[in-house]
């Protein structure tokens, strides 16, 4: 079956991001459990997208903004940002289903020099909205296990 492709996407709906441990969070004492979300979950890959999930999508499809969580390995935290939000970053939000995922979408931050996507992407991670917490002993247990791996 065909998926229909979003566009536009509503701005008051939100990307949903999945932030993966060791490499997306980073200590900080000053928060709660003493992690937060790194600016690397939030920079784009080689293709210059980030991957997100489309609460548009899933709402569609009757599925709320959790329902996905946790689709990916090493998940230790959901966030959120409303599509407005990330386009008032100068970046875009679009729809691109894949095999196995009619929901996904990406960030794309084209266009923006290096300090203009370091920016943004420090940016999101500050702002975003925590939709479930950071685990904090899986995150403790991944590290520890990506320590040994390396010895």
């Amino acid at each position: 079956m065909a998926v229909e492709i979003i566009s536009p996407l509503s701005g008051g709906l939100r990307a949903l991001r999945e932030v993966q441990a060791p490499e997306q969070v980073t200590e900080a004492m000053d928060r709660p459990g003493g992690y937060r979300v790194s600016s690397a979950a939030f920079r784009p890959q080689s293709d210059g997208s980030v991957s997100v999930d489309l609460e548009e999508s899933l709402v569609r499809s009757g599925l709320n903004a959790r329902s996905r969580y946790p689709a990916m390995p090493r998940a230790v935290a959901l966030v959120a940002h409303r599509v407005d939000a990330i386009t008032a970053r100068r970046a875009t939000v679009l729809h691109v289903p894949v095999a196995g995922n009619p929901h996904h979408g990406e960030i794309r931050m084209a266009g923006m020099t290096k300090a203009q996507i370091r920016a943004a992407a420090r940016s999101l991670a500050d702002q975003c909205e925590i939709l479930e917490a950071i685990d904090v002993d899986e995150v403790k247990r991944q590290s520890a296990s990506q320590r040994s791996s390396l010895n």
